[in-house]
């Protein structure tokens, strides 16, 4: 008798915990379906935001038929090489920059030549003065000037540039993490090696604009996936079981959201199971460490053909 009312308490317990474990999975599958039918394809084209100097940020745009009028606009070079690496463009980035006409001159020295005033010389150097931020300017050295007084004709005038390397930084920030809003945050600065004090400088530039597009990510759908995974069934007699999907639903057949037609054959030290489990959601996501964790209610028949049900936790691989 009392057998009969600890089973009883059992089935209770394992009825409630499949009231609950549908209830989880149906309530996000109809938030899912609904966002399904009402997504919409959404242009970002927002004012850059400047966020300090030389630092900018813009939401990407998702526009797959403007990218690839981007990628028309590619250098050859670049085309030719994702070709050869068997890859394809998924972004583009176009940053435009402005550098203010702000130039200083500075004497640099004079030279004179006891026996031949024909290689006397001046040299100025030019520099371009740069606003380093938090009211902070320095110099940047630009070009030079060399006029020889004593030498006939127009060769009295030599000029150059000296090297400049120019940065990029590009990060991509996403607001969860999983497919949110994006932004782009962009900085740009120039280095030079000309003088020893300049080494480990770094100049910013003011950036004008910034346009990123970037290829539209997957939309969810439902697919053909048949995948194998090991789990843990928990009802009056708990067992390990091993689980064949045939269908699932999310971005593509490894970013799952939702698994579908579940059939299963599971073990324990006392009988054997075979239980079919129609629909499985994916709590793993928000996890950390682990993307796929799926939890579904379970139905089937153990080796005495007594019905055993429950809920269960699968890892997919």
């Amino acid at each position: 008798m009392n057998f009969e009312k600890i089973w009883i308490t059992v089935k209770s317990v394992s009825t409630i915990a499949v009231i609950v474990g549908c209830f989880f999975i149906v309530t996000p599958l109809i938030g899912q379906v609904m966002d399904y039918f009402n997504a919409k394809e959404t242009l970002y084209n927002e004012q850059m935001i400047q966020l300090g100097q030389g630092i900018a940020s813009k939401r990407i745009e998702y526009n797959n038929k403007l990218l690839q009028e981007q990628i028309k606009l590619l250098n050859k070079q670049i085309t030719e090489e994702v070709k050869a690496r068997d890859q394809q463009i998924i972004a583009i980035g176009n940053i435009v920059a402005q550098l203010k006409q702000d130039f200083k001159e500075q004497v640099g020295y004079n030279y004179v030549d006891k026996t031949d005033a024909s290689k006397n010389y001046s040299e100025v150097t030019i520099k371009k003065e740069i606003d380093m931020g938090k009211g902070e300017k320095d110099e940047i050295p630009w070009g030079w000037a060399m006029y020889s007084p004593n030498i006939k004709g127009e060769k009295k005038w030599t000029t150059g540039t000296y090297p400049i390397d120019l940065y990029t930084n590009v990060a991509i920030g996403e607001e969860d993490g999983k497919g949110g809003r994006k932004d782009a945050y962009v900085e740009a600065y120039m280095t030079s090696k000309v003088f020893d004090k300049d080494k480990d400088k770094k100049f910013p530039i003011d950036i004008k604009s910034i346009n990123w597009v970037e290829k539209p990510p997957k939309e969810k759908s439902f697919m053909w996936n048949p995948r194998f995974s090991l789990g843990l069934n928990i009802a009056s007699d708990s067992f390990a079981a091993i689980e064949a999907s045939l269908f699932s639903y999310g971005r593509t057949k490894g970013d799952m959201d939702w698994r579908f037609l579940g059939v299963g054959f599971g073990a324990n030290s006392d009988s054997e199971y075979l239980y079919i489990a129609p629909i499985e959601y994916n709590i793993g996501k928000p996890l950390p460490m682990m993307e796929n964790l799926f939890i579904s209610p379970f139905i089937g028949m153990d080796t005495d053909n007594e019905t055993v049900w429950g809920v269960q936790l699968q890892i997919p691989f």
